[in-house]
């Protein structure tokens, strides 16, 4: 159809999440809850509110400026404000070590057309090219299937197993554990 958009990247505003945006995050969350729950923490019942989510994104910001945490979002709908998709790099580390790390989660009507991957791809570039990062790595729990194959499009590599990281579905849970450097980055196919 003339006009249609086709590209992922054009159906979608990718930029950071501010505090203004906590009651469009809060409805992300609560829509996605259960979709979400086979792979996410545990949260308290406060989470699902745009208080406590205001209170989180203001907390962020002191974080963004240092350069240890950046949260992401895919907006979306009529007017531009639907979050349809999240990814944070966080727990950014200097010094000998410059590295980042990954969490992500999507909207169940956006799984599986390539928003995560191009989410993915976007913060690549941020910190390698941006930020100067050497790795970034992401930890997936194994039954997790398309999280696991969008890190390998993505040109993360395999790298090890964290047994018990995580408590998830109320038992600690292993994770694929993946990387990759900035060599790995500018080098990939």
């Amino acid at each position: 159809m003339a006009g249609e958009k086709t590209d992922i990247a054009a159906q979608y505003d990718f930029r950071l999440i501010e505090p203004d945006n906590a009651q469009a995050l809060c409805d992300y969350f609560i829509r996605n809850r259960d979709f979400h729950d086979p792979w996410s923490p545990l949260r308290p019942a406060e989470f699902f509110t745009a208080r406590f989510l205001r209170d989180l994104l203001r907390a962020s910001i002191p974080l963004r400026h240092s350069v240890r945490e950046f949260r992401f979002g895919a907006f979306a709908g009529d007017d531009g404000k639907r979050i349809v998709g999240a990814l944070n790099l966080s727990a950014i580390e200097r010094s000998m070590f410059q590295n980042g790390r990954l969490g992500y989660s999507v909207d169940r009507e956006w799984a599986g057309r390539g928003l995560m991957t191009d989410m993915i791809r976007r913060v690549q570039q941020f910190a390698f090219d941006g930020l100067q990062l050497h790795r970034l790595e992401a930890n997936v729990i194994p039954h997790n299937i398309p999280s696991n194959r969008v890190l390998l499009r993505c040109g993360f590599r395999l790298v090890g197993m964290s047994p018990r990281m995580i408590k998830i579905a109320d038992r600690w849970q292993d994770h694929n554990m993946y990387a990759q450097t900035v060599d790995q980055y500018l080098t990939r196919p």
